[in-house]
């Protein structure tokens, strides 16, 4: 997939995700999709498939009384990936305490369909992860 395409499906489903739209989000993920976040994020692990990710996202947004995400950039990485930088805010359930913060994803696109996602707090971390990942194909 081009460049451009790649960063017209990270876009697209975004803009799905943040509309409500979570059936036609989800039809961007391969199946198969693999989703980790380091143990410096809540809810830190793997979860393998489409399930799994549901599951990651249900704990994640059940931390959260309020919980919003602002596209910052959309950037491809080598011949497979993408970052998306965001800014996330929002306010704890239990603490009440307010959150405002970037964050960046990491994709790897595979058949047109996303088959990794990865959630960090620096971008430097995300790009890291991207590189070495780019460079193991």
């Amino acid at each position: 997939m081009s460049e451009k395409g790649r960063v017209e499906l990270i876009r697209a489903g975004f803009d799905a995700w943040e509309r409500g739209d979570v059936e036609e989000a989800l039809g961007h993920y391969h199946p198969e999709v693999e989703t980790f976040a380091p143990p410096e994020i809540g809810n830190s692990g793997t979860f393998h498939g489409i399930d799994g990710f549901m599951q990651w996202t249900q704990a994640w947004f059940e931390a959260w009384e309020s919980f919003d995400q602002e596209l910052i950039s959309v950037e491809p990485i080598g011949e497979t990936h993408v970052l998306q930088k965001v800014m996330q805010t929002g306010r704890g359930k239990g603490s009440g305490i307010e959150v405002k913060r970037e964050a960046t994803y990491v994709y790897d696109i595979r058949g047109e369909k996303l088959a990794f996602i990865a959630l960090f707090f620096t971008h430097e971390d995300a790009l890291a992860l991207a590189l070495e990942r780019e460079a193991s194909d």
